[in-house]
This record gives structure tokens, sequence and C-alpha cells, in this order.
């Protein structure tokens, strides 16, 4: 029988609509080298129809971050981020992954976040952009179009030095995308090993390993016979730092014995990078007899002694003479 592997500022008017997506499917770093191109080239987004707001910019960023499109909502007839008004964009919803951080005194943005300001005396409709490299306490650095002067026609893409309070509105927090972190390596998996069994079953451990951290390590068991009809998946339990057990019961397996056993370990990162390795366990080794001897002579007969062991148990010894 074959075996079988399992490794195998803010414009007025318009909605946005956040739909299920697939977010954080970029790195930090591309979405910011993005808004930088479009202000050193220039660009205008003004999907909204009321020139290049700082609300079609920012919009055209989040949907180039989960779709690659910064023009999805047009080019899709609605899909994806559309538009609200600058002031609203900081007390909606986002997808899963994505944070709404709150600002404090101590607060920095980070490049990449959304800013989001608030309305106030000077500005009533709020304004966001894209921070880049530079922000601080005091000013915030980033990408956006329009700004304080809030120009109906709006602006193209630009650098921008914005102040907590004033003329951009109030400052509310940032919107953090749900990054990519670019890492592409799998988990280590070391030393994976039978280490003790008994009559009931046998005890697997491995050593995993990875930079990000390991999400979860999991095992396949199944038996040669009868086409993996004795399939099971069980989560391995982290014992000690890196070490990682599992306890195969036989009674699981349809109590199979004189049969090899295979286990197919799998490691998941907290970047879902996942690494496999295959661990057997031959349940046919035999019973070992260490010696046997005549221990006592009379004369109806003689005594004979044997050492057996098996790692299973034993259900008898017999002897033909």
């Amino acid at each position: 029988m074959k075996r079988k592997f399992l490794c195998i500022v803010g414009v007025i008017f318009a909605v946005i609509a956040l739909y299920t997506v697939s977010a954080g499917a970029m790195t930090r770093d591309q979405a910011v080298n993005w808004a930088k191109t479009q202000a050193n080239n220039g660009v205008m987004y003004k999907d909204s129809g009321f020139g290049g707001q700082c609300t079609d910019f920012v919009s055209a960023y989040m949907n180039y971050i989960v779709y690659g499109d910064a023009h999805y909502w047009k080019n899709t007839g609605g899909g994806g981020f559309r538009t609200y008004d600058a002031k609203d964009y900081f007390s909606k919803s986002y997808p899963s992954g994505w944070q709404k951080i709150s600002n404090t005194p101590d607060f920095v943005p980070q490049p990449g976040d959304i800013l989001c300001f608030g309305a106030n005396s000077s500005n009533s409709y709020g304004h966001v952009a894209v921070a880049i490299e530079g922000c601080t306490v005091s000013i915030m650095k980033g990408v956006g179009q329009n700004g304080a002067a809030n120009n109906y026609n709006g602006t193209a893409a630009q650098y921008q030095t914005m102040q907590y309070f004033g003329g951009w509105g109030n400052f509310q927090g940032v919107i953090r995308p749900k990054w990519d972190s670019g890492d592409t390596t799998p988990p280590t998996i070391s030393d994976a090993k039978v280490v003790g069994v008994d009559a009931n079953g046998y005890m697997l451990q491995c050593s995993v390993s990875d930079s990000s951290g390991i999400s979860n390590v999991k095992c396949a068991t199944w038996t040669l016979n009868n086409d993996q009809d004795d399939l099971i998946w069980n989560d391995m339990v982290n014992t000690s730092p890196g070490i990682w057990k599992l306890y195969i019961n036989f009674s699981k397996h349809n109590s199979e014995k004189n049969i090899l056993y295979l286990n197919h370990i799998y490691a998941y990162d907290k970047n879902n990078n996942q690494s496999c390795v295959s661990v057997d366990y031959n349940e046919w080794n035999p019973p070992v007899i260490s010696y046997g001897e005549i221990i006592g002579i009379d004369d109806n007969g003689y005594m004979i002694e044997c050492k057996v062991s098996d790692d299973t148990g034993l259900s008898k010894v017999r002897c033909a003479g």
C-alpha cells in the first residue's frame, strides 16, 4: 500500500462602504512608499466628484492596501472603500485586524497610520492624511490632499505638516491597518521523536522555533491500514519553552497493533508560515527476551526462568518443550 502524505480635508456627502476583505496583504513600507510616490508625482484622486479632497486620497490609500487598486471603488462600481466626511472616519468600523488608536498627550503616529482630525471652529469638516516619518508629539508629517485651507476644488497629493489642533481640525487619533510583516520564513521543527511508550499509546515530542513566534502546532496521525480511515488531527501541547508534546492513544485508531503509525507534525508561526515533518512509530516491534536459563532441577523435572520486556506490555509467554 502506498503511504499518503498530508504535507502537502474633508469632502462632504458620500458614504463609505466597508466590505468583507482580506486585509493586511501589504507591508507598511510598501504602503508608505505608495503615498510618497503620489506626492512626488502630484497625483490627484477625485473619485468622489468634488475635486482632490483629503478623503479621496485616504480612501484610495485604503483600497490600494487591501485590493492593490487605488481606484477599486470606481473600477468596480462601488466595491471597497468610498468616502466619509473626514471628521467621521475615526468613528467607523474597519476590517478585522485594523486598529483605531485614540490620541493621548504622548502619542506619536507611525508611518502608514491614517491621521484623523475632527471638526472644530476653524474647520467644520476635519481632515485625513497618511502619516510618514517625522511625526512627534507636537507635529505630524504626512501625505494628503487639500488641507487646512479647505480648497473646495481640492489639491493633488502633497506633503503636509500638521498640528494636533488648529486649522486642520482637532486630532482624534489614527487608523492603523493590519500590515503584512513580509516574513516568509517557516518555523523550524527539530528533534521530532517518540519519547515514551506504554500499553495504551505513545508520546510524541518536538522542538519548534520561529523569530515571529509560534501560533500553533498540530499533528495528523493515522495507521497504514485502510486508507487513512482513522486519520485524526490533534493540537500539540506547549509543555515548556520551545517544546511541544502529544500523547497518541491506540484506542483512537481502532486499537490497531502490529502496524505502522504515521504522524505528520505541522507548525504555524504568527505570520501564517508553516512547516511539516513526519515521525513514524512501528507498533510491530516484538518483545525482547534478554535471557533464559534453567534454574532448578529435581527428580520430577526442571524450572526455566527468562526475562521478557516489551514497550506496550506482554499478554503471555509460552514455552514449547
